[in-house]
C-alpha cells in the first residue's frame, strides 16, 4: 500500500476510536493506539505533505489579498498576527 493509503487508514482508525469513545463512556479510548496513529502520520511524510498544502494555500490567499489592496484608491493596512 502507498504511504498515503497508510496514513488515510491511520488516520481512519484514530477518528473510529475517538467516535467509538462518544458512544461508549464504559471504556476508555486507546492511547496508545491513537499516539502511534499520531507518530505514524508524522514519520510517513502525510504531515509534512498536508503543512506544504496549507501553506502553499496560505500563501496563494496573501498574494491575492495584497494584490487587490493594492489595486484599491484607499488602501487597508494588512497585517499578518502570530
Amino acid at each position: 500500500m502507498s504511504k498515503r493509503l497508510w496514513g488515510l487508514l491511520a488516520l481512519l482508525s484514530t477518528s473510529l476510536i475517538f467516535v467509538s469513545g462518544v458512544s461508549s463512556a464504559n471504556e476508555p479510548d486507546n492511547l496508545y493506539l491513537a499516539r502511534q496513529a499520531a507518530i505514524f502520520y508524522h514519520d510517513s511524510g502525510e504531515y509534512s505533505y498536508d503543512l506544504g498544502v496549507v501553506a502553499q494555500k496560505a500563501q496563494a490567499y496573501l498574494e491575492k489579498r495584497i494584490s487587490v489592496n493594492n489595486k484599491l484608491k484607499n488602501k487597508k493596512r494588512l497585517a499578518v498576527v502570530e
